[in-house]
């Protein structure tokens, strides 16, 4: 507890909303895509695994940001007690923000681009090492 009261701004407990008890499933909709797919359920223990850990999410966000196309809804319609749903064509979340014009031309070539990035698949294997022979996979 003292790790979240001493920091400058201090983080305060509260307790759910009244007839909200499953709103931590709304906040935990990623774990699936974006903590177990590549950590699997294990519980990890070794505190040394923390550096390589982070290490590993940079290199997962990377991959999820520029190379992980979705669909988003734009539409959704109900017609005579069925619901149809309009998507638009697939984008990864990097081509979003370059559309919405959130990213500026400078931000956008400053080496952020993912032609730029070394192949991601050799980094992640290299950095899964360490975590596999801990959970004994």
């Amino acid at each position: 507890m003292g790790h979240f009261n001493d920091r400058q701004k201090p983080v305060r407990f509260t307790r759910s909303r009244s007839y909200h008890k499953n709103d931590s499933a709304h906040v935990e909709q990623k774990n699936w895509t974006h903590v177990r797919q590549l950590l699997g359920y294990d519980r990890l223990e070794n505190p040394g695994l923390v550096d390589v850990i982070n290490e590993l999410y940079m290199v997962w966000e990377k991959y999820n940001n520029f190379f992980c196309p979705s669909m988003k809804r734009v539409l959704k319609k109900r017609i005579k007690g069925r619901y149809t749903k309009k998507y638009d064509r697939a984008k990864t979340p990097y081509e979003r923000l370059v559309q919405s014009q959130v990213l500026t031309a400078q931000k956008g070539k400053s080496g952020s681009h993912p032609r730029s990035y070394p192949p991601i698949r050799p980094a992640s294997d290299e950095l899964m090492g360490p975590i596999l022979v801990e959970t004994d996979r």
